[in-house]
């Protein structure tokens, strides 16, 4: 399957006017779309509210106009969510928050569209990303559960789980920052993983492709190329997508 993964949003609208338009493209026709979320904050945004409302009111546009996409919920997400004050959160916001993502959940199909993790074939989608620590610290019988027990666990995980270690939790983890390593990542020979959270270019780092490319330091500047990911969750071949308005979508390679 051809998935376009969309990268951590930070109130940026037009991400998702561009991955519309690469989901519409006839020589890219991805099969589904898997955001990253943090769809909410971003610097010194705590009070401009029409940001919140617009970025929420686009995410749930793209999913009316493609209805099978996934959504990765991400420590920004969840904090309103779980009312988990963190750098960004906006108390000016939360109530509008929590409606817009209440709106979002309501416009999907199928519930289980929105969660902290998701497969499929052998890749792993979500915001941070998974290591063997994590898994082991919050579900000691791990070893003797398959792939698909083990992420609905996680999926039912709430503030203790989630927030209780913010460098290790599978909301939280940084492999770009924090290390990929094969004996690090949870089950590193078998999966591969796609996450956002770590502001940088493109690339694959052991079993680990990180892609939030949009986000910008506390100035507005960003240093690396706005692509989306394009990946073949059966190969595990991938590709870069810049889209823009006046060329339409061009196709970066990059190597394994």
């Amino acid at each position: 399957m051809t998935i376009l993964v969309i990268p951590d949003v930070h109130l940026k609208d037009f991400i998702f006017k561009k991955a519309s338009a690469i989901m519409k493209d006839e020589k890219i026709r991805p099969d589904k779309a898997v955001c990253m979320m943090d769809i909410a904050d971003d610097w010194d945004k705590q009070y401009k509210i029409s940001l919140y409302e617009a970025a929420y009111k686009a995410a749930i546009d793209f999913q009316n106009e493609f209805p099978d996409t996934i959504w990765c919920l991400g420590n920004h997400d969840l904090s309103y969510r779980d009312e988990q004050i963190e750098r960004g959160f906006s108390p000016a916001a939360i109530d509008l928050v929590q409606e817009m993502l209440q709106k979002l959940e309501a416009a999907l199909p199928d519930q289980s569209q929105m969660a902290i993790i998701h497969r499929i074939d052998d890749v792993l989608f979500m915001h941070g990303g998974l290591t063997g620590r994590f898994v082991g610290k919050t579900i000691p019988d791990y070893k003797n559960k398959d792939i698909d027990e083990i992420i609905s666990r996680i999926n039912g995980f709430g503030v203790e789980e989630l927030w209780y270690d913010t460098s290790d939790s599978a909301i939280w983890y940084r492999p770009y920052y924090n290390g990929s390593g094969a004996s690090v990542m949870f089950r590193a020979d078998q999966y591969l993983q796609v996450v956002g959270h770590t502001p940088c270019e493109l690339h694959r780092e052991h079993n680990v492709i990180t892609c939030d490319t949009f986000s910008t330091d506390e100035f507005g500047r960003t240093f690396w190329k706005n692509e989306f990911l394009l990946l073949d969750t059966e190969t595990w071949e991938w590709k870069g997508i810049v889209y823009n308005e006046e060329t339409g979508c061009t196709v970066i390679e990059h190597q394994a």
